[in-house]
This record gives structure tokens, sequence and C-alpha cells, in this order.
């Protein structure tokens, strides 16, 4: 296999490779089909002249990653995330550099030149807006802004304008995340069909029903406590189970030891889940123009968190092309800078999300 691999990687491609990296992609990369996964991904995420350990880890999900940890669960790949706190000053560094336009620094700001900032948006205590960087911090006009956006406070954004005494704003401009497809390197389940239920309490006959006409080949639910967790598995004994709250100091429940969100990578789509009242939200920001709900969505893609408003530090390097959010809202399917969102009520409402990969068909039922 060392011999593929360096042909691959070095001689076809120009890659190179060190012995420690050679050695840990012919040991746990078994076939020549997620050797070439591995290339393809390496290709369109780095694109660089050699390829490191790390990368290799981050591209194949494996474990040792610092924000989580990766196992294998009944043949997939799963990354659950620990309950720590953000550290700003690292979020700051790392979305500036994925503003894709130059911003300058709010101490160098000119009168009457228009220009980019860059910084943590709030709002004071007497109503005033706020934008903040290393330096310093500034009062933003918000009348006449242009362009379709979603503020919230402590919300990383960019902003086009002038200064003109306090910075008239005509444009938000976002960080932008990719939505990366990573290979996996276990068994790929090419037909698999999920059934996934919002919060469940107890409607064991509604359950029931779903799974006699759908037969998934698995579940992914969230449940309130472990009794309700011991009760689904009755009715679906492959099934993933996180609990439907988190905080710093909560220990999920389950056997599985499952956090609250948690990422799934199957049949090369990675699926992320969440309980949480995520639309709740958006009463507490500020929306502009159009497109309130996709406004507000893509405030949360540019964070490069699954979920920006917990506390916690939820941060991922690429988003998942599948996002499910259990919360009390209405059923949706909506496609956002390349990712479906799937809003899903709790279970007691009868709907159901399903995830058909054969077909290609992703949608939300309600009875």
């Amino acid at each position: 296999m060392k011999k593929e691999v360096f042909r691959l990687f070095t001689i076809e491609n120009g890659i190179m490779l060190s012995a420690p990296v050679l050695e840990y992609i012919s040991n746990n990369f078994k076939d020549i089909d997620s050797i070439h996964a591995l290339l393809k991904s390496f290709q369109a995420r780095f694109n660089t002249a050699s390829l490191s350990l790390d990368q290799v880890k981050e591209l194949s999900m494996q474990p040792n990653n610092k924000s989580g940890k990766e196992r294998a669960f009944n043949n997939l790949e799963l990354k659950t995330f620990k309950y720590c706190s953000v550290d700003f000053y690292k979020c700051f560094q790392d979305l500036s550099l994925r503003l894709r336009v130059n911003a300058i620094s709010l101490s160098l700001l000119q009168e009457g030149v228009e220009k980019v900032i860059f910084g943590i948006f709030s709002r004071s205590r007497n109503g005033k807006y706020l934008i903040e960087d290393d330096y310093d911090v500034i009062e933003v006009d918000l009348s006449d802004v242009q362009s379709d956006g979603f503020l919230f406070e402590n919300m990383f954004v960019g902003l086009k304008g002038i200064k003109s005494g306090d910075f008239k704003v005509k444009e938000l401009i976002l960080p932008k995340y990719p939505v990366h497809i990573p290979s996996n390197n276990l068994e790929l389940i090419k037909n698999a069909k999920i059934c996934v239920f919002g919060c469940f309490d107890g409607e064991f006959e509604f359950v029931k029903t779903v799974l006699s006409i759908e037969t998934p080949d698995f579940c992914i639910v969230s449940v309130k406590n472990s009794i309700n967790g011991s009760a689904f598995e009755e009715l679906c004994s492959n099934v993933i189970i996180c609990p439907s709250r988190f905080d710093a100091e909560y220990i999920p429940f389950n056997l599985n030891n499952i956090s609250n969100p948690f990422l799934i990578n199957i049949f090369n789509n990675l699926i992320g889940f969440i309980d949480y009242n995520l639309f709740e939200h958006r009463k507490n920001g500020m929306v502009f123009n159009n497109n309130h709900i996709e406004s507000f969505l893509k405030s949360i893609l540019s964070q490069g968190s699954i979920c920006p408003f917990a506390g916690s530090d939820f941060s991922v390097p690429y988003f998942p092309s599948i996002m499910i959010i259990s919360q009390d809202f209405h059923p949706l399917v909506l496609d956002v800078e390349g990712i479906k969102f799937i809003s899903l009520p709790p279970v007691k409402e009868k709907c159901y999300a399903v995830l058909d990969f054969n077909n290609d068909l992703f949608e939300v039922k309600c009875f």
C-alpha cells in the first residue's frame, strides 16, 4: 500500500509526504478508493505542495481534533463537542482572515474615505451601535444599509462605509466558511435511509407508525432524559441519541456519550444535528431589507460555529452539508449557502425528517 500511496501523491501529483505521513495513510486507509478520496479532499481544501499528518487527520476526521473527539459508531463517523468557553480573540483573528476583503484598523480611519472595517458588533447602554477591534471602538450608523443582512450582539462582521463623525454603513460583509464534504474511510452505507426526530418525550405510537412506514436504516433523536432514551431504543435499536440540552456543567447521560450538538459523516455527507431553539434569537437582532430567515442563517454561518449563541465553543473548520435543528419552530427545509437547513419541531407535533441518500431526497413529513 505504501507504494500506491507514494505513486498517487508524489509521483503523479507532486505532493511530498514525510515518512510518518506515508506510514499513517498506509495503515489507516485500507483501499485505493479511500486513498483517492483523501487526495481529492486534500486538493480541494489545502492544495499545498506537501501533506502533513495534521491535515490527514483533519480530512479523514480521525481522533485528536482539538475541538472535540471523533470515533466510530455503527460503521459511521461521529464528531462530538466539548463544552468550553469561547475564545473571542481567537475568533477575531480567524474570522478576519475569512472576510475575503482587506479591512482597515479602526484607529486608521480617515474622514470622508470609504473603507471596510471589521470587528465585534454590540450596542451600548444608551442604544448606540458599536464596532470594536483590537485597538479601538467606534459608533456606527446603520440607517442607510443597502444590503440584505442580519446583525446580532457579539457578532463579528465587516462593515463597508464612510467615516463622517460616526461610521455610516452602506454594506454588511460577512466572513465566509467553506462547506466541506470529507472522505469517509469507514464502510460507506451507500443506500442509507435515516429518520430524524426532534425532541422525543414518550410519543410511542407515532414513532412506531413512522418506523413501519419508512423502515429506516437508523434513526437520530434527542431526548430529555435517560428514561426516554431507553424507551426510544426499544423502538429503534440502531439509533443515535443525544440530550436535548447542554451547558458547561452538563454531562450527556446516554451510554454512547453523544454531545448536543454533534456531527455525523455518512456516504461522504457531513450532517450536523443540534437541539436548540436557534430561531428564537431572531427577535434579538436587526434585519436589513429582505430575506429574514435566510439572512439570519447566513449570519450564523459567518461566525464559524454550529451555534454562536450557546455560550460554548462549537466552532468547526467547515460546515456540514446538511444541518438539522430540533427546535420549537414550524417544519422547514431551506437551502442557504450550499447547506440544506432542516428545522424539526418536537415529536409531539407529529413531524419527522427523512434523509434518503439513495434517492437524494431530504424532506420533513407531518401527519
